[in-house]
């Protein structure tokens, strides 16, 4: 996962904060951002990735299977 190297400590400190709320809003509190950067620097994450790491739902967010490898590296 070469990508994973090229990505920041903020990139890696919001996974983790996602992964833990399971909601975009309050991980975006939690790492100090508004919920629109949070939501480009997903986007941004997901687009080097090449999928989704979250399936978004009506209560929540998911980690998907692409998500848990990211998070997994995360906490490294």
């Amino acid at each position: 996962m070469d990508f994973a190297t090229r990505l920041k400590p903020a990139h890696l400190n919001l996974l983790m904060k996602i992964a833990e709320s399971g909601q975009l809003q309050r991980a975006a509190q939690m790492a100090a951002m508004s919920q629109p950067a949070a939501s480009r620097v997903l986007a941004d994450i997901e687009t080097r990735a090449g999928g989704p790491l979250f399936e978004r739902h009506a209560k929540g967010m998911v980690p998907t299977a692409l998500g848990e490898v990211c998070i997994r590296h995360a906490k490294i």
